[in-house]
């Protein structure tokens, strides 16, 4: 859950959009490269992917699956942001 008050601290929206892009600049490189060329700022992209669990991306069989993938991981919570 998200608060307005919160928005611009380490708890808030803001601060895991940041986290996000870290990672994903740290998991794969080229793709975000590739989204900095071309001038997409990740809160065009992660807040949607953070706050609807890419359920807006995704078929409902693809979100069960990454769900399912996501939960059953030893090391699940290291995908927390």
């Amino acid at each position: 859950h998200f608060c307005s008050n919160l928005d611009h601290t380490a708890l808030g929206i803001t601060a895991r959009i940041e986290r996000f892009a870290g990672l994903l600049a740290a998991k794969d490189p080229p793709l975000a490269a590739a989204l900095d060329n071309i001038r997409v700022a990740p809160t065009f992209y992660a807040f949607r992917w953070i706050s609807l669990l890419m359920t807006q991306e995704l078929d409902l069989p693809d979100v069960l699956r990454l769900w399912d993938s996501l939960l059953a991981d030893e090391r699940r919570f290291d995908f927390l942001l």
